[in-house]
């Protein structure tokens, strides 16, 4: 197995702050804890200006209470479903890229809402082959969008979305098709 400093090769979980070596137990304890940061992050976000920074903040704490590499950036080269995600050492300067002029709470409040559908498209398709973190990218992703999006006059909640639908989202996304990506933010995105 390659070196991943963040893997318990012993037991074939990530290493954790709880000490659990079982991945059932570990999948179940990050469900719930990360469900109960990520809805405190809505009464209390981080501050910043939706750029790499605020996102490892966001991430930092959806995943404190779990994880020693919380609001880090991966070290390891990770890829799913056939896809590479962006090198490890490549991801400060994408995401340069990424959180450009998008990223402007402010310019959002200047668009109509099938640009705004438009916009978050691009950016999410972009964040998914980013994908910074060793693990919590999509949680961390759709997080920093709602906050984006709420801070651009722009409701948006993912209640209902699906982890099917959301997963092939992003496999589509990740081969050029951000179809079904803009469908579920059409679906998603209030008025």
């Amino acid at each position: 197995m390659s070196w991943d400093p963040d893997l318990d090769l012993e037991h074939g979980v990530l290493t954790n702050l709880q000490g659990i070596t079982d991945r059932c137990e570990l999948s179940r304890v990050e469900a719930q804890v990360t469900a109960i940061r990520i809805a405190e992050l809505a009464a209390d976000p981080p501050r910043g200006r939706f750029d790499l920074p605020h996102l490892q903040a966001i991430h930092y704490k959806i995943f404190a209470d779990l994880y020693p590499f919380a609001g880090q950036i991966r070290r390891v080269r990770l890829g799913k479903a056939g896809t590479l995600f962006c090198l490890p050492e490549q991801v400060v300067a994408y995401a340069a890229v990424v959180f450009d002029h998008r990223t402007d709470p402010a310019r959002l409040r200047e668009l109509e809402r099938a640009e705004v559908v438009d916009l978050l498209t691009a950016l999410m398709a972009d964040m998914v082959f980013l994908h910074p973190f060793r693990e919590g990218n999509g949680r961390a992703t759709r997080a920093y969008l709602q906050l984006l999006a709420t801070a651009g006059g722009w409701p948006l909640s993912w209640t209902g979305l699906g982890r099917d639908d959301n997963a092939r989202a992003g496999r589509e996304a990740c081969a050029g098709d951000v179809s079904l990506l803009r469908a579920i933010l059409d679906r998603h995105l209030g008025t």
